[in-house]
């Protein structure tokens, strides 16, 4: 035990912090149980059991008290939002290639824009409800990214058939006259409208319907991400912008230092309490 807080600290640093609670938290119910039984050795089994009883049950009651207490998990909202902002975004493409009533257009651009910052506030909530959203949060992090470049390329189709309307074919203007209501049949569209942009050919394709097409598509696959709150693949990885380690990495250095200190400070008490001469008191730890 004379080394656990240097281990603690070695180990934190390796990103093993689940794994340390565990460690930590035995190291000190050692040395709690050590010092109380040095009056009645014999009392070693009672000490343990019931030291070991009050961490199940302060487990117990903190699970609890989070069942019966925390706030309703706003996780649902967040899908929910995803599935009607992907139809919106749909819709919005629609209005533009019809070019329309330009105040139609603009109100739903700027409900658009409103609803994604939105997304971004319940991203933030979400992030801070619990750590287990961790991968939700990245994804949603790049929906958001996402989410505005279907709202501009939208837009750049509507402004480019200001100018030359010849850019936007029959084929396009056929295809998204098709009406959508649910994600289901925005998927269905996306799905037709890749073979459509395959069989027409990229350079046969407006620029603005190609990259909404390949957005739109990345949305997809991160909003069942968030959905199901899975491991990130591979293709998702690619997708997600890289992580920076640097503040995460200076904040657990910090709770590593900290955790060292600690432990090697309550170690090095209790070894000065097991050296005093004639101890015949016992010595009550509370935590």
């Amino acid at each position: 035990m004379l080394y656990l807080g240097r281990f603690l600290y070695l180990d934190i640093l390796a990103g093993t912090n689940r794994k340390l609670v565990c460690v930590g938290l035995a190291g000190y119910t050692a040395l709690i149980i050590v010092i109380t039984i040095q009056p009645e050795p014999l009392l070693t089994p009672q000490f343990a059991v019931e030291r070991c009883s009050e961490i199940v049950i302060g487990i117990v009651c903190a699970i609890m008290a989070d069942l019966l207490f925390s706030p309703r998990s706003i996780k649902q909202e967040v899908d929910r939002e995803l599935e009607s902002l992907l139809v919106a975004q749909y819709q919005l493409m629609q209005l533009c290639i019809k070019h329309g009533d330009g105040e139609v257009v603009d109100k739903a651009w700027g409900d658009l824009v409103r609803r994604t910052t939105a997304l971004q506030g319940m991203r933030s909530n979400l992030n801070m409800e619990s750590s287990r959203w961790a991968r939700a949060n990245r994804r949603l992090k790049a929906i958001n990214t996402l989410s505005l470049t279907l709202i501009t390329q939208s837009c750049e189709t509507y402004l480019i058939q200001n100018t030359r309307p010849e850019l936007i074919t029959d084929t396009f203007r056929e295809f998204f006259d098709t009406p959508v209501e649910t994600a289901q049949d925005v998927h269905k569209q996306l799905k037709r409208l890749r073979r459509v942009i395959a069989w027409t050919g990229e350079r046969e394709t407006p620029v603005t319907i190609y990259s909404w097409v390949a957005a739109a598509t990345r949305y997809q696959l991160l909003k069942r991400g968030v959905i199901s709150n899975t491991k990130i693949n591979a293709t998702e990885e690619e997708i997600l912008p890289r992580r920076t380690g640097s503040k995460s990495r200076v904040s657990r250095t910090h709770h590593a230092m900290v955790n060292f200190w600690r432990t090697t400070l309550s170690l090095h008490s209790g070894n000065a309490f097991l050296a005093v001469d004639g101890l015949d008191f016992p010595v009550v730890v509370q935590w």
